[in-house]
């Protein structure tokens, strides 16, 4: 009797402690990288760099990338994360159009990538702000496009955003793929980052109540 009374005590417990991944707090952590690293003209050999992070708890719930690079034209860049199995199209080609094969001449930006950004897609970011020739800055969502960086259109479909990697633990190597697709300048990586949010996994939470309550429960029979 008092083993089947534990067992359901246990059960409940479980149940009632399995907090919503949503119910939990997030916890956000950035890690910046600074390669500084010269990307091949006209080549999609490209350059890679790969980072690993650690002593993350939790699954993640959102990521975000910035990128710092100089020099070169943001229509010819081509880029992608990759974490395991899992990619993120971040940039390829912007401003490429069926009537503009080499996309948009501005040099070099500085800009955070995000599947929420308000300003809109990436590649068409002329559509909002007009560079002048200069950097982009500001806040976008990532190109997305998962096609030959010869093929990418702003009427292609976007099918590889950053919520590929939602759910997944965040703790190994990611790497970050950069190619110039066409000739003329030379573009920089000086930096770029993850800013990864986390949220405790719900069985997680579950069996940390469960565990307190069991051993509170069991020192009050002794106790009794």
């Amino acid at each position: 009797m008092k083993i089947t009374s534990l067992a359901a005590l246990i059960v409940g417990l479980a149940a009632a402690t399995a907090i919503p991944a949503g119910a939990a707090d997030l916890a956000t952590n950035t890690f910046t990288f600074a390669p500084n690293m010269a990307i091949p003209d006209n080549s999609l050999v490209g350059v890679a760099d790969s980072r690993t992070v650690a002593g993350q708890v939790g699954i993640i719930t959102n990521l975000n990338v910035s990128l710092n690079i100089s020099g070169g034209y943001v229509g010819d860049l081509y880029g992608y994360l990759t974490y395991g199995s899992q990619f993120a199209i971040l940039l390829n080609r912007e401003g490429r159009t069926s009537t503009s094969p080499y996309g948009y001449l501005d040099s070099g930006l500085n800009v955070t990538l995000s599947d929420s950004a308000v300003n809109g897609d990436i590649h068409t970011y002329r559509l909002v702000v007009n560079p002048g020739g200069g950097a982009l800055t500001g806040m976008w969502q990532p190109d997305g496009r998962s096609v030959h960086p010869y093929n990418s259109l702003d009427t292609t479909p976007r099918t590889a955003m950053l919520n590929s990697f939602q759910g997944l633990d965040p703790n190994g190597t990611w790497t970050l793929y950069l190619a110039d697709a066409s000739g003329g300048g030379i573009s920089t990586l000086n930096s770029w980052s993850l800013e990864i949010i986390t949220v405790p996994e719900p069985r997680t939470w579950a069996l940390f109540a469960v565990g307190t309550t069991l051993m509170f429960w069991l020192r009050r029979k002794k106790n009794g």
